[in-house]
């Protein structure tokens, strides 16, 4: 009985210390649109691929089905001219890529503005499709392996522009009737052009399916606007924070209403390769 009258004025203590929590102060949600989309330039056409959702407010359970902006307005202006882009029917849940893709002519000006409207809500952003060097300067065989159909290639590139990344894509001619050119595998990682560097050379290494006489290669170019997407994505490795670094919470370029990225891609002709 001594021991739990010891224990009241403990208990009478902890009741007076009792207060009410309030709840956390969050700020106001701010609805924006998210979009990710890009600009694919092949020759005379540009392909339009775009993922456009919104944010959501902390009392909202996400689900991706709800995140998704399906009713949007996509467009491109271009050259004078607004070109709608569809929404592209039965992506979900199949592919969570893109829910917008279209076509617009190539046109006469590399400018081409995105905007997209969802009540009342605007984004946008604007590309400038810069003229690049779409192939290497110099290739040259540096050693060719016959037995094993395997080389490596020397080249040299050179690019005038700042923090645009470049892949490689190789292909060889199958020799039976209508297979064409297929991929073959290569040993090289993506060039990604440094400040106030303007020449990149290095080696690449090809392997050969039997029988294959003739390989050629395709560059394709990315705006630096795709590297910051790539460092935004959770499977960057990335924790989100918005405490991290700069560099791995990139700007976004797509203004407005929104938030996101826009970025263009640049595909080369095929050169083929003597060896």
């Amino acid at each position: 009985m001594k021991h739990a009258l010891l224990f009241i004025p403990l208990l009478l203590l902890l009741a007076s210390c009792e207060n009410e929590v309030d709840a956390p102060d969050w700020p106001e949600h701010e609805p924006k649109l998210v979009v990710t989309a890009n600009l694919r330039v092949e020759r005379d056409s540009v392909f339009v691929f775009c993922r456009v959702s919104r944010t959501m407010s902390l009392g909202e359970e996400f689900r991706v089905d709800r995140a998704m902006v399906n009713d949007a307005v996509v467009e491109i202006r271009h050259d004078a001219e607004v070109h709608t882009i569809p929404y592209r029917a039965g992506y979900y849940p199949y592919d969570f890529d893109v829910n917008y893709q279209g076509f617009v002519p190539r046109g006469g000006s590399n400018s081409y503005e995105l905007v997209v409207r969802k009540d009342a809500m605007t984004a946008r952003a604007v590309l400038e499709v810069p003229e690049l060097p779409m192939m290497f300067d110099a290739v040259s065989l540096l050693e060719y392996d016959s037995y094993w159909h395997q080389g490596t290639m020397y080249f040299r590139l050179t690019t005038p522009v700042n923090r645009v990344s470049y892949d490689l894509h190789l292909e060889a001619l199958n020799p039976n009737p209508g297979l064409g050119w297929q991929d073959i595998s290569y040993g090289w990682g993506e060039i990604v052009e440094e400040s106030y560097r303007s020449i990149t050379e290095g080696t690449f290494w090809f392997s050969l399916p039997f029988g294959r006489q003739r390989i050629r290669y395709m560059l394709t170019a990315r705006g630096p606007e795709y590297r910051s997407y790539e460092n935004s994505r959770w499977w960057s490795g990335y924790s989100g924070s918005p405490f991290e670094s700069e560099d791995q919470n990139p700007p976004f370029n797509v203004g407005g209403d929104g938030i996101g990225f826009f970025w263009w891609e640049l595909v080369g002709e095929p050169v083929e390769i003597a060896y």
